[in-house]
């Protein structure tokens, strides 16, 4: 009798244990049934809005010259897209310049792009590990951009060639800015070697299938990068780009150890101290002439410029031949024309300096080079042009004479500076917008 109780039991407590799973069953299937429900419901919702963002994002990314500028309150809806590296991408509210280069990258270490922001809240990160290969492989580079780095983005990148996978498996939400004027050539072809999505010539691995030839004619690049930004302006690179209309072009700006000048505290052209002022070593035949234009010219006296020639050029911004940045910016505040000679290339700090000081650039048109290597729409600014540095002086001498006229020009300038900056940055974050909805 003991034993058949002990069974009966037995039976008992498994039938009940059978009753309890089975409603822990049921349970567990109503509550998959009703998360899948919601979870349909607000992903059709989401492939709605990311279907009419992106189709409103792409036409006002070429439509940018007419649009306007946005404001933080105007920016669209964006909703959570799947990342060819990160899985799905979720919108932010800021956007992080992970900057290699510190000198190239000055603009964007300095936080002067901030000012000019208008639907996000901007960061800079100092990067050093963004070499030209950077990446050692598809997980590392995972680890840096969906980890590290989530959210709206811009890599600023002083690379030539980059691996095809770094590209292919772009991060939605990034753009790419190239910056450094001897990486310049990213994506293009001359004298038999080649930049960019292309790698170096002898490099099969590094071009891109899609490509049907070596020369820079067509360069295709996978869509998730498109459009990318590179500082320097080079003809060559719209003409490569030009089937796709990819390659934008990013102002260079200001030294990030140089201070941003006050507006409210600049002075009128018409009160400054010095008529002209450089500050600048000699590395070529034209800064030369430009210098000695200058000291000997017979129609601006010595008490009307400021002249601080060095005898070579240093990395080091604090070099004892040079003067520091707090009085160089002091000086260009109290200066109406600040020649702008070139360096490496026609582009250089010192243009963008003199503007936000309230200095007046001249230019040397350099026998037609200038507008070929200098952006068009840099030459719609009321800046000053010369041809050759020689007589210099008494071309900015007949400009002094009218002081109204001046002043009228340097606030035209500034205008001008404040609308092609919002500009760009609008450009930049509708573009990091449409990268992050596909």
């Amino acid at each position: 009798m003991e034993v058949e109780a002990t069974v009966a039991r037995r039976i008992y407590v498994g039938c009940l244990m059978v009753v309890l799973l089975v409603f822990i069953w049921q349970l567990a299937t109503e509550e998959r049934a009703i998360e899948a429900s919601v979870v349909g419901s607000v992903s059709s919702e989401n492939t709605s809005t990311q279907s009419q963002t992106q189709s409103g994002s792409v036409a006002r990314l070429h439509n940018i010259s007419s649009a306007g500028p946005l404001h933080k309150d105007d920016a669209p809806a964006a909703a959570a897209a799947p990342c060819p590296l990160c899985g799905e991408f979720t919108p932010s509210t800021s956007l992080t310049f992970l900057v290699q280069n510190p000198r190239t990258g000055s603009l964007f270490i300095s936080g002067r792009l901030s000012q000019y922001s208008h639907t996000l809240n901007y960061k800079a990160v100092r990067v050093k590990d963004l070499s030209p290969r950077p990446f050692r492989s598809e997980d590392d580079f995972r680890h840096f951009a969906c980890t590290l780095h989530p959210g709206y983005k811009v890599i600023v990148w002083d690379s030539g060639a980059t691996p095809n996978w770094v590209l292919e498996k772009w991060p939605a939400g990034t753009a790419l800015i190239v910056t450094g004027d001897e990486a310049g050539r990213w994506g293009v072809c001359d004298r038999g070697r080649c930049w960019g999505p292309f790698g170096e010539d002898d490099d099969e691995t590094a071009y891109f299938p899609t490509n049907t030839s070596t020369t820079p004619v067509s360069i295709a690049l996978p869509s998730a990068v498109r459009p990318w930004f590179r500082q320097y302006y080079d003809p060559k690179q719209v003409q490569a780009f030009q089937a796709t209309a990819t390659a934008l072009y990013w102002p260079l700006g200001s030294r990030a150890e140089v201070p941003m000048p006050q507006r409210s505290q600049l002075k009128p052209a018409a009160q400054r101290r010095y008529l002209v002022s450089v500050m600048a070593s000699i590395t070529d035949h034209g800064r030369q002439v430009l210098a000695e234009s200058l000291e000997g010219s017979t129609d601006i006296s010595q008490e009307q410029m400021f002249l601080h020639i060095t005898g070579g050029w240093h990395p080091d911004v604090h070099n004892e031949d040079y003067i520091e940045p707090e009085q160089y910016s002091t000086i260009l505040q109290d200066t109406v024309f600040a020649p702008c000679p070139k360096g490496h290339s026609l582009d250089t700090f010192r243009f963008y300096e003199a503007i936000e000081a309230g200095a007046i650039p001249v230019i040397d048109l350099d026998r037609g080079k200038a507008r070929k290597f200098f952006p068009p729409e840099y030459f719609d600014a009321p800046i000053v042009t010369v041809e050759g540095w020689k007589g210099v002086d008494k071309e900015l001498a007949v400009l002094w004479k009218d002081p109204k006229k001046l002043d009228k020009r340097q606030q035209e300038l500034l205008q001008w500076y404040d609308n092609f900056m919002a500009t760009k940055t609008a450009e930049l974050e509708r573009t990091v917008k449409v990268h992050g909805q596909k």
